[in-house]
């Protein structure tokens, strides 16, 4: 999965750079899934106890289960707003930018690309005890 989250960031840099304006939404898709792919990683590689990824995948909103989890991990009352915080607004994003017409600026995909790189680090962080 670690692998998969490093290939989907690497694809959200590239159509977030191109000049094809087409391409930048799609990198919406790829930041949210980098970050995503990176907190089962953390679960289920990493944490120990690991989580078992078959529980949290077979029961319901996926995506969900998998932020209750990470959410878990984090210590700080004020940290674990933050990243529920930004998690939530970056699925917002991607929602819009895979099921509506809304045409991203090439800044605004770029911000929500740096925001997944931030989050990415901050699930790492949770887990080294």
């Amino acid at each position: 999965m670690l692998l998969k989250s490093n290939m989907s960031m690497k694809a959200a840099t590239t159509l977030v750079s191109s000049k094809n304006q087409g391409c930048w939404n799609s990198s919406i898709h790829c930041s949210y899934y980098s970050l995503l792919q990176m907190m089962m990683y953390m679960l289920v590689d990493v944490k120990r106890p690991p989580c078992s990824m078959e529980n949290i995948v077979n029961k319901g909103d996926t995506h969900m289960r998998i932020k209750e989890a990470v959410v878990l991990e984090i210590c700080s009352p004020k940290e674990r707003v933050s990243f529920i915080t930004g998690f939530d607004m970056l699925k917002r994003m991607r929602v819009k930018a895979d099921y509506t017409t809304e045409q991203f600026s090439q800044e605004m995909c770029l911000e929500l690309k740096e925001k997944s790189e931030s989050l990415r680090n901050k699930v790492v962080s949770y887990f080294k005890k």
